[in-house]
């Protein structure tokens, strides 16, 4: 097995690999991947065939992939897991590679493992610090009723106070109306906020490409609430939102219903992703859906005083959704 780094603009079927990778994301696609400015991709080659990759998030010699911007990341496989003795030897070989490639030539890693790539050993063997996180998932699979039925008593309520109010949903594929700005607001207080700008392309691109929309919630006519999402070949991810606070008429929960029905009428993926959250009050909103959690991992590593990492970890504070 090779390792070796190829130039992104070189490998003209990048998202065809994604989807037909079995934990492929849409954050691997290639106009996601240029819009970061990602120009690396770390390669794992057997006899010259390409059997996984991993796109490198680099700024000033660090990997730096925030899951708020980037959800998913690590290593996406291009086999089949048929044969899971062999298959789990592979990844496990794929993933110490990758490592060590990594700790040898950056000097500071924050990267996640998308929610099917559970395997750590590797990651830890080489040093790299773990985080437990978790996202909740919606099973698109299963008829709506059943969807709707899992709903907690509050979220049915919203949906009741929604059809009094005559609240609309309606997509929104020219952004004419969903406000990025307002749906920027809270990042100032977490983490590097996004430029409006650079949400806006991203939208754009992914509704060109059919890969995301926006849907926006009117009452009286006057835009009140709306959520922006992407997704790939098996998930939709709820990316950001906004809503006016004033109004207790169950916004964002039909946001969400109208979603859940549009993804099942069109046949575009098997989950809802809510995206992730350790904040006890988004956790309790997305279980409140009859959301199942899924676990996966933020992986972070230092050349110098690696050891200091462990003293920021977990300490996720609050955030009110409210």
């Amino acid at each position: 097995m090779n390792i070796k780094v190829i130039k992104l603009d070189s490998l003209k079927n990048i998202d065809e690999l994604v989807d037909s990778s079995f934990n492929g994301t849409a954050f691997c696609y290639k106009y996601f991947l240029k819009l970061h400015k990602v120009e690396d991709i770390l390669c794992a080659l057997e006899e010259e065939k390409m059997i996984a990759f991993m796109p490198l998030f680099i700024k000033n010699n660090e990997l730096l992939q925030s899951t708020m911007y980037v959800p998913y990341g690590g290593p996406i496989f291009l086999f089949n897991e048929d044969n899971y003795r062999r298959s789990f030897i592979m990844k496990r070989k794929i993933v110490d590679k990758f490592c060590k490639y990594l700790t040898d030539n950056l000097s500071s890693l924050c990267f996640s493992f998308d929610v099917q790539t559970l395997d750590i050993i590797p990651c830890v063997r080489n040093k790299l610090i773990p985080e437990v996180r978790y996202t909740y998932k919606i099973d698109l699979r299963k008829p709506i009723e059943e969807i709707y039925q899992r709903f907690g008593g509050d979220r049915k309520k919203d949906i009741k106070r929604a059809k009094r109010a005559n609240l609309l949903v309606i997509e929104d594929k020219e952004i004419n109306f969903f406000d990025i700005e307002k749906a920027l607001v809270w990042e100032k207080n977490y983490g590097n906020e996004s430029s409006a700008n650079f949400v806006k392309e991203y939208l754009k691109e992914s509704i060109k490409l059919n890969r995301g929309t926006c849907f926006i919630a009117k009452a009286n006519n006057n835009v009140v609430g709306g959520i922006a999402v992407t997704w790939d070949k098996r998930n939709c991810y709820i990316m950001h939102s906004h809503y006016d606070k004033s109004l207790d008429i169950g916004i964002i929960t039909n946001l969400y219903y109208y979603l859940i029905k549009y993804l099942k009428d069109n046949k575009l993926v098997e989950y809802l992703d809510f995206e992730g959250s350790v904040f006890p009050e988004i956790e309790q909103w997305n279980l409140s859906f009859g959301a199942k959690q899924y676990i996966y991992f933020n992986f972070y590593w230092q050349k110098e005083h690696n050891e200091e990492i462990f003293s920021e970890l977990y300490d996720y504070g609050s955030k009110n959704i409210e």
